[in-house]
Parts: C-alpha cells; structure tokens; sequence
C-alpha cells in the first residue's frame, strides 16, 4: 500500500449526499425556461460531476443559446435554498476525523465554485477537516484536472503522494490527466454495485468506511 500524504476529496456524491438540492434546482430552471422536468433518476445522476453547462446538455439537452441563461437562473437558485438540501454521507466525518488525526492533509476539489462548497460545509460543521478547498471560476473554464494540480502545487506534494477520492469516470478522468492516483466508490452518484475496477482506478470503496483500507 503507498503512503500518501495528500488525501483530496471530490464533493457531491463523495462527501454529501446534495442530490435532492441539484435535482430541485435543475429542474426549477428548466421550468423558469419553458422546458420540461426530468424525473428520472438516472438521467438526473448525469447533473452531478462536469462542469454545469455540461450538465444541463447531458440531462436535457439543452439549446447552446439557453446555456448561459440556464446557469445564471441555477446559481442563483441554488445559493438561495439548493445548497442547504444536502446531509452527509453515513460514516463520513469519522473517515475524515481519522485521516486528518493520522496527518493526512485533506483538500477538496469541486466543479462548484469554492464559496458555495464552504458554505455547504460551515452548514454541515465540515469545515474543520479541510486544509484546501477549491472549485471551479465563474467562467465555468476551469476543469478538475486543473484544479487537482492547483491543488497539488499549493502544498508542494508529489504526485505520487497523493491521491483523489470521486464517484464518477468525471472524477477519474481528471485524475488519469493530472496524473495522480484515483479511488472511486460507488455509494454516490455515478459509480455503482455493477461497477468494475479498471486500470485507472486503486480500487472502489463500497461505503465511506472502506476508504480506509485503501489509505491505512
């Protein structure tokens, strides 16, 4: 097993359970546009993880010349109520109690901007645990590869000290490009039970608990 010094975790689906807050908003918007809600919860899965003009293409294939409309109603709305329709994930502070009594520098790396996450996590009392937050620019121009390096580089840790904690091929991805090691689980929104370990992946922790084993 490595010993990483540099425990970065994605946000929702990993930490937090914020999708009840995500889906309400998504769909208000779309109602503000004219359009039509989307009930399914598959297809609502595919708004937790990119970047959100990506988000509402993927979900409701939304028109490019709606898009910046779109996000402007969504933040909007979400900084008013969405963001405080969220709960934590069963296990998850003791996980995260653990690793930083250990020595583990904990950081967080989101495709939210940094303002809304720390709010989120004040209202959670999680805030605590974390030595970094940082999320995406108001542009939505900044991708998560990005931000993992930003992240790396401000505490001047090896690449191979350090690892990411995600639930998507979103999360994954952006940890194949910044060349960092990634553990998936697959209690959150984009992997699941069926779900295989590939050769970008350390292993796939079931529950917030298992984490551990794979950092310990």
């Amino acid at each position: 097993m490595k010993n990483y010094k540099l425990i970065i975790f994605d946000f929702d689906g990993t930490l937090v359970n914020s999708s009840p807050g995500i889906y309400n908003t998504a769909n208000w918007t779309v109602k503000q546009l004219g359009l039509d809600e989307v009930e399914d919860i598959e297809q609502l899965n595919k708004f937790i993880g990119p970047p959100l003009k990506d988000c509402f293409k993927l979900t409701y294939n939304l028109d490019e010349s709606l898009l910046d409309k779109a996000c402007d109603l969504y933040r909007g709305k979400y900084e008013k109520s969405g963001q405080y329709e969220v709960e934590i994930f069963d296990g998850v502070e003791n996980v995260l109690k653990q690793l930083r009594d250990k020595g583990y520098i904990l950081a967080i790396a989101t495709m939210k901007y940094r303002e809304i996450v720390f709010s989120m996590l004040e209202h959670l009392d999680l805030v605590k645990y974390f030595e970094y937050i940082d999320g995406t620019n108001i542009e939505g121009t900044k991708y998560k590869a990005q931000i993992l390096n930003e992240i790396v580089e401000h505490f001047n840790i090896d690449k191979k000290d350090s690892i990411l904690i995600g639930d998507t091929d979103h999360d994954k991805d952006a940890a194949v490009e910044a060349k960092i090691d990634f553990l998936a689980v697959n209690y959150g929104f984009g992997y699941n039970k069926k779900t295989i370990v590939s050769k970008d992946m350390i292993g796939i922790a079931s529950t917030p608990k298992d984490i551990l084993s794979y950092i310990l």
